[in-house]
């Protein structure tokens, strides 16, 4: 199985239940959750970047390749347990 499966639009299409468009999946939580993530992830950046900034040194180069690498894994690992179904009932 692959990472990057994609659904055909007309199979979406087919799995809504009005002829108006996708159905929408994302509640008030989900947004608010996806909102305080972009801003925490925002001012992690800004801070490293003010702190390369300030006193840059080759670790800094080495420190943001680190956490790059591992977000990627935990971005992976993430897809991986919301794409099983069996998780949530």
């Amino acid at each position: 199985m692959s990472l990057f499966i994609r659904k055909p639009i007309e199979q979406l299409m087919s799995q809504t239940n009005d002829s108006k468009g996708l159905k929408r999946t994302l509640g008030p939580g989900n947004l608010i959750a996806l909102g305080i993530g972009a801003i925490i992830g925002a001012g992690l950046f800004v801070r490293t970047a003010a702190a390369a900034g300030e006193a840059a040194g080759p670790g800094v180069v080495i420190s943001v390749y680190n956490r790059r690498h591992r977000l990627r894994i935990c971005w992976i690992v993430l897809c991986r347990v919301c794409r099983d179904d069996s998780h949530f009932g």
